[in-house]
């Protein structure tokens, strides 16, 4: 029987489901490959209809890299491969929606006030780390204070936050030393996740490098280098019931070798797979699908800050010449085959996209 193949930009697991988002709109390929009966109904859909879907099993995903830092949030840097990792067992404080926005995940609610350049995070309620340690305010201000401190995206998202204060149990206050609108977003990302304050005071730095505590519904039981990482469902989970009993990611450096893994049923699903390997087992009949998070893309950047006077990117007419010289669309075509947009600005959602 032919298989189905989805490849999926943005998981959530959350829920404990593999989940997408939104249309493909960026220029990355970044996705899940799920292996899945073929029906007779259209390509793609699963075998067992809706009512009879059980809950447990365990979910096992090719990647082909380690994690290219550790598995301490401070230390991630938004690479792909960190990301993969991390989303069983982290969570962040926004979480990103098809419309190119972000909504409060890990706050119940938040307020801004310009002229006075403060935000306002209210906690939610009831969240707790794998450890048991509850997430509350000085939870929060714990993890903003230290990533303010140690994170790699401090300059680039976070360079207008003066301090973190805490006004009740429940609600804490950023102070900024200028207007940013960016803050709902970059506490999306990795800068917006939560690490248990108990567990890092407890166990110090560098065994959490490799033991994280977050509040998402797996934690990592087991780390094999270069081989693979295993996450069990969390029986606590603050979110409810996680369908899956566990997530395992296989590291398979051979694209070949990770797609005759999937066609033999050793995996269930090949995370961000080539557009090579996706047009082969396209054409053995697999249902290719991509799916984005509309505010990440591969970038060609230039360095316009021309500090000291002399770079000639600091000259706009140089940074427009060398912009014609370079075929975007034919770069895209190759790397990215037909899985990819080219897009000359961030996002495509209706926050920060402008269609002119």
């Amino acid at each position: 029987m032919r298989k189905g193949i989805t490849l999926v930009l943005a998981v959530s697991l959350a829920a404990g489901l593999l989940m997408g988002c939104g249309n493909s709109q960026t220029s990355s390929t970044e996705s899940v490959v799920q292996n899945s009966e073929k029906t007779s109904e259209g390509a793609g859909q699963p075998s067992t209809p809706p009512e009879t879907e059980k809950s447990g099993g365990d979910l096992k995903i090719a990647i082909n890299t380690e994690c290219i830092h550790t598995m301490l949030s401070f230390d991630l840097t938004g690479a792909g491969a960190d990301y993969y990792y991390s989303w069983p067992v982290y969570e962040s404080l926004f979480k990103p929606n098809e419309e190119g926005t972000v909504d409060p995940w890990l706050l119940e609610d938040y307020s801004y006030d310009p002229d006075a350049l403060t935000y306002t995070f209210h906690v939610r309620k009831g969240v707790t780390f794998a450890d048991g340690t509850v997430l509350d305010a000085e939870a929060v201000k714990w993890n903003l204070d230290h990533y303010l401190e140690v994170g790699a995206k401090v300059e680039a998202l976070l360079s207008s936050i003066d301090s973190v204060e805490v006004i009740d149990e429940y609600t804490v206050q950023l102070n900024l030393n200028k207007w940013s609108s960016i803050l709902p977003y970059a506490f999306s990302r990795e800068c917006g996740y939560m690490f248990s304050p108990t567990f890092f005071k407890e166990h110090g730095e560098e065994y959490c490098k490799e033991h994280p505590c977050g509040t998402g519904p797996f934690d990592l039981a087991e780390w094999n280098y270069d081989v693979s990482k295993k996450f069990v469902k969390r029986d606590d989970y603050w979110g409810g019931d996680v369908k899956l009993d566990s997530v395992e990611y296989i590291i398979y450096k051979d694209p070949l070798v990770s797609s005759a893994a999937l066609q033999s049923g050793e995996i269930d699903a090949i995370l961000a797979p080539t557009a090579e390997s996706a047009d082969s087992l396209k054409a053995l009949g697999y249902d290719i699908k991509t799916c984005s998070v509309k505010s990440h893309s591969y970038l060609l950047c230039f360095n316009s800050l021309n500090e000291a006077g002399n770079d000639p990117t600091g000259d706009v007419r140089v940074r427009q010449a060398i912009s014609y010289a370079i075929d975007a669309d034919a770069l895209v075509k190759a790397v990215w085959g037909d899985y990819g947009d080219t897009r000359n600005q961030f996002g495509v959602g209706n926050h920060y996209y402008s269609e002119d």
